[in-house]
């Protein structure tokens, strides 16, 4: 909640942006071009607004999109047809890269949840509440040399 307050009042344009993006991209096989013309842009705006240089690319961005299978990067939920956001896996206020190597197609309520959180805090937190791993949370455990904990079902 923190963090849209933070982008109302920072980024009031790129909010109304983004909200008609939350509206508008659905995970498919066939992406729509300006659809995802438009999200790439909003994406580099928001870095180049809190001072990262890097754009990422129209390919970029697809590839990105494809690569998840359709599916949430953090808690596998399925995306085909469905909102679908990009979120920085290492937040870009945390000096995280605007590359593709750290994006991950998400569903809104996985990014809402991470929000601007350390990547392994939240990755700890879903494998629990999950009681298994994606390929992601498993990722971002390893890179920080952090064992997935599981709460133990009760007999």
């Amino acid at each position: 909640m923190a963090m849209a307050l933070v982008v109302t009042i920072i980024m009031p344009m790129m909010l109304k942006t983004m909200m008609i993006l939350d509206k508008l991209m659905r995970y498919d096989d066939l992406l729509d071009k300006t659809e995802l013309n438009t999200y790439t842009r909003t994406l580099n705006a928001r870095a180049k607004q809190i001072g990262i240089p890097t754009r990422l690319s129209m390919p970029d961005v697809r590839g990105v999109i494809l690569e998840s299978g359709g599916v949430c990067g953090w808690c596998a939920v399925s995306l085909l047809r469905q909102p679908f956001e990009l979120d920085h896996i290492i937040p870009l206020a945390d000096k995280g890269a605007h590359t593709p190597q750290n994006l991950v197609v998400a569903c809104p309520d996985c990014n809402r949840r991470k929000s601007s959180q350390h990547p392994a805090k939240f990755a700890q937190a879903l494998s629990v509440q999950l009681g298994q791993t994606t390929p992601l949370i498993l990722r971002v455990l390893s890179h920080y040399g952090i064992t997935p904990l599981f709460q133990k079902p009760l007999l």
